[in-house]
């Protein structure tokens, strides 16, 4: 009998212990995220980015979610440090966390010459390659790759297949003249709607990259700044800012929509921006969703996708889009006289 009654007793009081880890379990809250030291930088402390496709963090970690990309020749405010990683402002005014070997540090009078040296802009709207030997284009001859919007020391040479270029690191290399202008003047030509729809088409397919923001991958804004930044206009970085420039249109009045509108789309019922894309005329529109492609918003249409439209903005038309800043007239690209 004892022993039945010892027996009973242990197993309640395991039973309670089981309970007790489990409730535990259930309700125990995660710890909260450390604290990130850093140290204030000196003033006016920039830099370049150096590589093609630099990751933007939301915290100083390759682990931490990734809120953006630059890609050569970007250049960045250093605001803060630590360890290796540096925290850094965009020209669009964005601001995350770089690792340190994707950019070189500059003093304010050598990013002030770099402001007026002669400069070279990737116009070509996919990946290309940049190669050791303008003689030598073999794919072992590679230098490093290259994508649009980057921006390289140099002079594009008359006549001549391949033009020098030279990264922030003082590396050189030559690239095809074709994929180039001179950065000047191409930032002070008028934004055009080609420009921007040829690149909008020429990126189908690309895969989709939360933060993405070159011809790698791109996400929903990321897609409509490059797309936009081809033609020479510094749009915001997120959807729900973008929706604030230009000339805002009534989103139920779609038949006054003109192509290289933006259009914004909310999930569900609710009157949140979550995704954006540009007008193509016919009620059709090109967007990164996954991968870069064409849809619809009109029902019964052969690419239509339930998606509603929220929000409408109009870049092009106007001599000065609120919210928009064009190449030519950011202080941190060119020395504004």
């Amino acid at each position: 009998m004892r022993r039945i009654i010892l027996l009973l007793t242990l197993s309640a009081v395991m039973v309670s212990m089981a309970a007790a880890v489990h409730k535990t379990a259930k309700t125990k809250k995660r710890k909260p995220a450390k604290t990130v030291q850093t140290a204030p930088p000196r003033p006016d402390e920039w830099a370049l980015v150096n590589v093609a496709a630099a990751c933007l963090r939301t915290e100083p970690s390759h682990a931490s979610q990734l809120e953006t990309q630059a890609s050569y020749g970007t250049p960045a405010k250093i605001l803060d440090r630590h360890g290796e990683w540096l925290r850094l402002e965009l020209p669009d005014g964005y601001k995350a966390w770089m690792i340190g070997s994707s950019l070189i540090e500059k003093k304010p009078q050598e990013i002030d010459r770099w402001r007026e040296s002669p400069r070279l802009i990737v116009t070509q709207p996919r990946p290309a390659a940049a190669f050791s030997d303008s003689l030598n284009t073999s794919d072992g001859n590679i230098a490093f790759d290259i994508v649009l919007g980057s921006i390289f020391e140099g002079n594009k040479t008359p006549g001549s297949r391949f033009t020098g270029v030279t990264l922030p690191d003082g590396r050189t290399a030559f690239v095809n003249s074709d994929y180039v202008e001179d950065f000047s003047t191409w930032s002070k030509r008028p934004p055009e709607i080609d420009t921007i729809m040829n690149v909008a088409r020429s990126m189908t397919g690309v895969t989709y990259l939360w933060g993405g923001t070159t011809p790698k991958a791109v996400d929903c804004s990321g897609f409509t700044k490059l797309a936009f930044g081809a033609a020479g206009l510094i749009l915001p970085r997120n959807a729900s800012d973008q929706a604030l420039t230009g000339e805002t249109l009534d989103p139920a009045n779609t038949d006054a929509f003109r192509q290289g509108d933006l259009l914004f789309f909310g999930s569900g019922t609710g009157t949140n921006i979550t995704h954006v894309g540009i007008y193509d005329g016919f009620s059709r529109f090109i967007h990164a969703s996954g991968r870069v492609f064409e849809s619809s918003f009109k029902p019964g249409h052969p690419l239509y996708i339930p998606r509603k439209v929220i929000g409408a903005a109009r870049i092009l038309g106007n001599s000065a889009p609120k919210g928009i800043t064009p190449y030519s007239a950011h202080p941190w690209y060119f020395n504004q006289k």
